[in-house]
């Protein structure tokens, strides 16, 4: 007559876990029996292992974001500026000033088109190539608007 033998556990198939009963004879043969789990198991046990980042669920969250995002803006700006400041003549500089800095581009606002004109002049016979030795990738002349900012 032969014995069999049970022994119960748990494994982890792919992410789930379920319980598994290895029911066999003597010198280790035997059959797995899996055990699933109920589909409330399962979403439990989901619920318990799974973390989502709820970023933005509260005003101080996205206040801290807005903090930061311009922070970031403020600085690279500021870096932008003092590269312009230190490579651009004091004749051209008196023309403009600087707008922003987004993504590597140097936002400058001129007052009028004949400032724009000797801007953008300086900028083509050498003046972009000393400001991308700067770190300033691309240079925007803009206009000021109609209601005259600055």
């Amino acid at each position: 007559m032969v014995m069999s033998r049970m022994a119960m556990g748990v494994a982890m198939v792919g992410r789930m876990v379920v319980e598994v009963r290895v029911v066999g004879g003597p010198g280790g043969t035997g059959r797995i029996w899996a055990m699933r789990r109920t589909a409330q198991q399962r979403l439990d046990l989901l619920r318990g292992t799974r973390s989502i980042p709820r970023s933005g669920s509260t005003i101080g969250e996205l206040a801290r974001a807005v903090r930061l995002e311009a922070s970031k803006s403020a600085s690279a700006t500021e870096g932008a500026a003092s590269a312009w400041e230190r490579c651009v003549p004091p004749a051209i500089a008196g023309l403009c000033r600087v707008g922003a800095a987004r993504r590597g581009v140097l936002t400058i606002t001129v007052k009028d088109a004949a400032s724009r004109f000797v801007v953008d002049r300086w900028l083509r016979s050498g003046g972009g190539a000393i400001l991308r030795g700067a770190g300033v990738r691309n240079v925007r002349v803009v206009g000021e608007s109609a209601g005259g900012v600055g």
